[in-house]
């Protein structure tokens, strides 16, 4: 019993750090920050920051962004130069 309720203790808490954003197909120009992240712009609203473990981004890609709200972990988020790429990280990158 104990080791259910520890069970669902961690994913509880896990489920609470994901982060999700929304407005991503708003979004007018990318900058690579290394091989695996990249800033989506928004302009006003701020910037988008994603991290993925299934490509290297580089700067002349060709990038369309093919969800408008996702989360942590979120699969078919970009399409890069034809490949459809998962999302490992997300953080909305806010103007003060």
């Amino acid at each position: 019993m104990k080791f259910l309720l520890a069970l669902a203790v961690m994913l509880l808490s896990f489920s609470s750090i994901a982060d999700c954003v929304w407005s991503a197909t708003a979004s007018y120009s990318y900058k690579v920050i290394n091989g695996s992240t990249l800033v989506l712009i928004l302009g006003d609203d701020g910037n988008i920051l994603i991290k993925s473990d299934s490509i290297f981004f580089t700067s002349g890609q060709q990038i369309s962004v093919l969800k408008d709200a996702f989360c942590d972990y979120e699969q078919s988020v970009l399409r890069v130069d034809g490949q459809v790429v998962d999302v490992a990280e997300v953080r909305w990158l806010r103007k003060k």
